[in-house]
C-alpha cells in the first residue's frame, strides 16, 4: 500500500499529530549534534559578525592622481600617504 493510499484515509486531525510525532522524534534529547563541516568561526568572529556592520576604505595611486580610473602608467612616487590617519575619517555607515 503506497503513501497515496494511506494519506487520504487519515483524518484532518490524525495527520498533523502523526507529523508532529515524527518531527519530535528527530529532536529527542540526548541525540548528538552532527559535527561541523569545514572551519568553525571563533567566538570573536561571531561577535564581530553579530554587529552587522561592515566598511571598506580603499585608496591607491588614482587617489593621488585625481583620476577615477588609472591607466597603469602613473609613477609609483605619486602614492605617498604621509599624513594618513584612519581615525580622521568620518564614519557614516549605518
Amino acid at each position: 500500500m503506497g503513501l497515496d493510499a494511506i494519506l487520504p484515509r487519515m483524518s484532518r486531525f490524525v495527520f498533523p499529530v502523526f507529523l508532529a510525532l515524527v518531527l519530535e522524534a528527530c529532536s529527542l534529547p540526548g541525540r548528538a549534534s552532527p559535527q561541523p563541516l569545514g572551519p568553525v568561526p571563533t567566538r570573536q568572529q561571531l561577535e564581530w559578525q553579530a554587529l552587522g556592520r561592515c566598511a571598506f576604505a580603499h585608496f591607491g595611486v588614482d587617489t593621488f592622481s585625481d583620476a577615477e580610473w588609472g591607466t597603469g602608467s602613473e609613477p609609483e612616487s605619486l602614492f605617498d600617504p604621509t599624513d594618513f590617519s584612519a581615525s580622521t575619517f568620518r564614519w557614516d555607515a549605518p
